[in-house]
């Protein structure tokens, strides 16, 4: 039986980091982009942009000195989503929001956070998970009456 829940519980590590829900850590990039190339440069050298799911992360992010761009978009539908599909549950709009046309991105600001154009450019913040590129290789050994070997790299 206690091989069973260890077993499950290191299935379910493995899963959610081959998913990329593991915690990671926001990095700040100072070169100033579109939303969509700042998403595009976020995801080809490290995970993607940010996201802020709760008022810690909030506060955690709260020392940039300067506006940048998080992954929180309107879809087609007005939808708010992350740029890692999720739909957004928790925001914290400035109480000046700009309601102007074309404002279907958002920049996180130490006011709160402002709509703006996808196409203004702005530095923003990166997530790099806890697994570092090129490759992170990992091999478990699980016994029960069988042995099982798993090696993924993820």
């Amino acid at each position: 039986m206690k091989i069973s829940a260890l077993r499950f519980l290191i299935l379910t590590v493995l899963f959610k980091l081959a998913l990329g829900v593991l915690p990671g850590h926001n990095h700040y990039v100072s070169r100033k982009m579109t939303w969509s190339d700042a998403r595009t440069y976020c995801r080809e050298h490290y995970t993607d942009l940010s996201s802020i799911n709760n008022q810690k992360e909030e506060d955690d992010n709260v020392s940039l000195q300067q506006d940048s761009w998080i992954g929180l978009y309107s879809d087609d539908h007005d939808t708010w989503k992350w740029s890692g599909g999720t739909n957004a549950s928790f925001f914290s709009w400035t109480k000046e929001n700009n309601a102007a046309a074309n404002t279907k991105c958002v920049v996180f600001s130490q006011a709160g956070w402002l709509k703006k154009n996808c196409e203004n450019k702005f530095i923003h913040l990166k997530i790099q998970q806890l697994v570092e590129p090129p490759f992170a290789t990992i091999t478990l050994y699980l016994f029960s009456r069988t042995l099982t070997v798993l090696h993924i790299v993820v």
